[in-house]
């Protein structure tokens, strides 16, 4: 998915539910928020690691990479 296929508009009003929830979600439990916050930074690093490897392979040109990227598509 290309960047211009994303609302902003509809991506900022996830961003406002989710600061909306964590706010909320800190007056009445914060040991839940802190796991809460802890599994999104290790799902956020997990994505970035993946974001890296497939733009590396990316790079790579190679026929095994489009072979690769063919079947799970």
């Amino acid at each position: 998915m290309l960047v211009t296929n994303v609302s902003l508009w509809g991506a900022a009003i996830v961003a406002c539910f989710v600061l909306v929830g964590s706010i909320v979600l800190g007056f009445f439990d914060r040991k839940m928020l802190r796991r809460v916050l802890a599994v999104f930074g290790v799902t956020v690093a997990q994505m970035a690691v993946i974001a890296v490897v497939v733009w590396l392979v990316y790079e790579t040109n190679a026929w095994w990479a489009y072979l690769v990227f063919y079947l799970l598509v």
